[in-house]
């Protein structure tokens, strides 16, 4: 196994410290490049002499991020190993930092140091160890990335509203998302029809030597008339709540852990069994109803392209954890956009202008950002508008003028990274 060591100047690190008493005593420190030769040696290797000796793992990233026992990743030895019982504490807790750094705005003042931060974290993202680490983390906490729009993983979804997002949902409730994630149905008393959407989903599980348990929750949230009651009352039970503003929640305990599995899976056949019911006899499409028609929007995947409004990846490479909904962006004008808010430079607004009767283009941005040069068929207005202009008295010449133009800004973008 290659181990190597270093300095976090401009790339992520990864330090095991074996220390003795105090974190500030130690003993001794390997650091990795690459979260799978950390992930690696930290579940495999094996220590010697390890009585009264502690571990601590860090991550460090540039100048400004870096984990510490405060964070509570110091972990004890256990047959020569390092005792990983709360790793996932650990893991949590580094994307957490990132996040935070990465998340502030640092104003005007500071405008090269909101790019400096904000074009290392997009590298970071979009590494393959990062990739891991996401997935490393929803494993430990039984949870996975889905499409908001059909509850399917990404990589299954079929969805024509991509814009709809992703979420990260306890793996349990996929079934009954997948039935009645996002639905319509008409209410019995009022008769309205009522839109839910989904919310979030949340689950506790505890063991006290004697006994485990837990709660694993799900919130819904009224669309079309928040001042009706909630949710279709769940048949009384005394193990499943539902308060009829969309909440519920699922009550499992057992006195061995398989004693607990057997119980939850039981509640939870319960509970998709009540959903499936309950769209067969409720369930309408909104889109059947008259008044309803004009809503219906299909998207052109050819068109635009639907990405992170953080990182900027496309929605299915993305791997941050927000729960929100994408961005849709001109899919000619993409690559400029991408470029520009990896770099730092962030965007707020763009279109790539579309026909020759109107063949203007815009990129706004989120602050008045200070450049040394521009596209010279470009103006920069101090309300933060890079505004572009296409020629050509026909469709051709219109369209043969814009692909010029948009490749000259897309080289512009990508200076900036360099």
């Amino acid at each position: 196994m290659l181990v190597k060591t270093g300095i976090a100047e401009d790339h992520i690190l990864f330090v095991v410290d074996v220390f003795k008493g105090d974190v500030d005593n130690i003993v001794s420190r390997t650091t990795f490049e690459t979260f799978g030769e950390f992930y690696s040696y930290i579940t495999e290797e094996k220590f010697e002499d390890t009585e009264e000796m502690n571990c601590c793992l860090t991550i460090l990233y540039g100048d400004g991020v870096s984990m510490n026992a405060a964070f509570e990743n110091s972990y004890p030895f256990k047959d020569g190993k390092i005792d990983l019982g709360n790793l996932f504490i650990t893991l949590n807790s580094f994307a957490e930092v990132i996040e935070e750094c990465g998340g502030v705005d640092i104003g005007l003042i500071n405008v090269k140091s909101e790019r400096v931060i904000s074009q290392g974290l997009f590298d970071l993202k979009n590494t393959e160890d990062y990739r891991k680490l996401q997935k490393i983390r929803l494993d430990l906490n039984e949870r996975k990335r889905v499409c908001r729009g059909c509850f399917e993983s990404l990589e299954k979804c079929t969805c024509k509203e991509p814009d709809l997002g992703v979420t990260i949902i306890d793996n349990d409730f996929q079934p009954f998302l997948k039935t009645l994630g996002n639905t319509c149905y008409d209410d019995e008393e009022t008769e309205f029809l009522q839109q839910w959407r989904f919310e979030y989903t949340d689950a506790t599980a505890v063991w006290d030597g004697k006994k485990a348990r837990g709660d694993y929750t799900i919130s819904f949230r009224c669309q079309t008339y928040p001042e009706l009651p909630g949710f279709e009352t769940f048949p009384v039970s005394e193990s499943i709540e539902n308060d009829e503003d969309g909440l519920f929640k699922i009550h499992c305990e057992g006195n061995t852990v398989a004693e607990y599995e057997k119980d939850k899976a039981e509640k939870f056949k319960l509970f998709n069994e009540w959903a499936k019911e309950f769209k067969e006899k409720r369930v309408v499409d909104p889109y059947s109803l008259e008044e309803n028609k004009d809503k219906k929007k299909i998207y052109d995947l050819d068109k635009y392209v639907y990405v992170c409004p953080h990182c900027f990846a496309e929605r299915r490479q993305c791997v941050c954890d927000d729960n929100k909904s994408c961005v849709e962006i001109d899919r000619n004008i993409y690559p400029v956009i991408r470029n520009l808010n990896r770099a730092g430079y962030r965007t707020s607004f763009c279109c790539e202008g579309h026909s020759k009767d109107h063949p203007y283009g815009n990129i706004r941005f989120a602050h008045f950002y200070h450049f040394d040069s521009i596209p010279d068929f470009c103006t920069y207005t101090n309300n933060c508008f890079l505004n572009f202009y296409y020629e050509g008295t026909t469709d051709e010449e219109f369209e043969a003028d814009k692909r010029k133009k948009i490749q000259e800004l897309i080289a512009w973008s990508e200076s900036f990274l360099k």
